[in-house]
Protein backbone atom coordinates (compact mmCIF):
# COMPACT_ATOMS: atom_id res chain seq x y z
CA UNK A 1 0.00 0.00 0.00
CA UNK A 2 1.06 3.35 -0.52
CA UNK A 3 0.61 6.29 1.47
CA UNK A 4 2.02 9.75 2.71
CA UNK A 5 4.84 9.51 5.78
CA UNK A 6 6.55 12.19 7.73
CA UNK A 7 9.32 11.33 9.03
CA UNK A 8 11.33 13.86 11.70
CA UNK A 9 13.88 14.03 14.20
CA UNK A 10 14.44 16.82 16.58
CA UNK A 11 16.17 19.04 13.80
CA UNK A 12 14.02 18.09 10.22
CA UNK A 13 11.46 16.73 8.94
CA UNK A 14 10.50 15.12 5.32
CA UNK A 15 7.71 13.70 3.37
CA UNK A 16 7.35 10.77 1.42
CA UNK A 17 5.01 9.15 -0.77
CA UNK A 18 6.11 5.77 0.44
CA UNK A 19 4.99 2.38 -0.26
CA UNK A 20 4.23 0.29 3.21
CA UNK A 21 4.90 -3.67 3.25
CA UNK A 22 4.77 -5.80 6.48
CA UNK A 23 6.91 -8.99 5.90
CA UNK A 24 7.41 -11.50 9.48
CA UNK A 25 8.07 -8.68 12.48
CA UNK A 26 9.69 -5.63 9.90
CA UNK A 27 7.66 -3.04 8.62
CA UNK A 28 9.67 -2.15 5.31
CA UNK A 29 9.39 1.91 3.64
CA UNK A 30 10.08 2.46 0.18
CA UNK A 31 10.27 5.47 -2.41
CA UNK A 32 11.86 6.28 -5.33
CA UNK A 33 14.23 9.20 -6.18
CA UNK A 34 13.03 12.08 -7.55
CA UNK A 35 14.49 15.31 -8.45
CA UNK A 36 12.93 16.83 -5.43
CA UNK A 37 13.36 14.24 -2.99
CA UNK A 38 15.72 11.50 -2.03
CA UNK A 39 15.06 8.16 -1.93
CA UNK A 40 13.29 6.08 1.07
CA UNK A 41 14.41 2.31 1.73
CA UNK A 42 13.96 1.81 5.85
CA UNK A 43 13.17 -1.43 7.56
CA UNK A 44 11.77 -0.78 10.79
CA UNK A 45 11.58 -4.01 13.49
CA UNK A 46 7.97 -3.69 14.80
CA UNK A 47 8.85 -4.91 18.53
CA UNK A 48 11.02 -1.97 18.71
CA UNK A 49 8.46 0.90 17.99
CA UNK A 50 6.99 3.15 20.68
CA UNK A 51 4.88 5.62 20.93
CA UNK A 52 2.02 4.15 18.92
CA UNK A 53 -0.82 6.57 18.36
CA UNK A 54 -3.94 6.25 16.43
CA UNK A 55 -5.60 10.02 16.31
CA UNK A 56 -7.84 12.12 13.50
CA UNK A 57 -5.82 15.07 11.44
CA UNK A 58 -8.28 17.36 9.06
CA UNK A 59 -10.52 14.83 9.49
CA UNK A 60 -8.59 11.70 8.73
CA UNK A 61 -6.78 8.99 10.16
CA UNK A 62 -3.14 9.59 11.12
CA UNK A 63 -0.97 7.12 12.96
CA UNK A 64 2.41 8.00 14.75
CA UNK A 65 5.07 6.14 16.30
CA UNK A 66 8.73 6.44 17.32
CA UNK A 67 11.49 4.15 15.74
CA UNK A 68 15.15 4.96 16.57
CA UNK A 69 14.87 8.56 17.92
CA UNK A 70 12.61 9.31 14.38
CA UNK A 71 8.89 9.93 14.25
CA UNK A 72 7.38 8.22 11.84
CA UNK A 73 3.73 9.67 10.36
CA UNK A 74 1.44 8.25 8.48
CA UNK A 75 -1.29 10.11 6.76
CA UNK A 76 -4.64 8.25 5.36
CA UNK A 77 -4.39 8.84 1.72
CA UNK A 78 -6.63 6.38 0.00
CA UNK A 79 -8.86 3.51 0.99
CA UNK A 80 -7.90 0.72 3.52
CA UNK A 81 -4.30 2.39 4.07
CA UNK A 82 -5.24 2.87 8.22
CA UNK A 83 -7.30 -0.48 7.90
CA UNK A 84 -3.93 -2.49 6.69
CA UNK A 85 -1.52 -0.46 9.70
CA UNK A 86 -3.85 -0.48 12.17
CA UNK A 87 -3.78 -4.00 11.65
CA UNK A 88 -0.17 -5.22 11.12
CA UNK A 89 0.23 -2.90 14.27
CA UNK A 90 -1.86 -4.36 16.46
CA UNK A 91 -3.89 -0.85 17.29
Amino acid sequence: MNTYVKISDTQNGAYYYALVHFSGEHLTLRSSQGIFRKKLNKKISLAAIKNLVLDKFWGGHRITFTFENENYTFFESGTGVVDYLQTNLSL
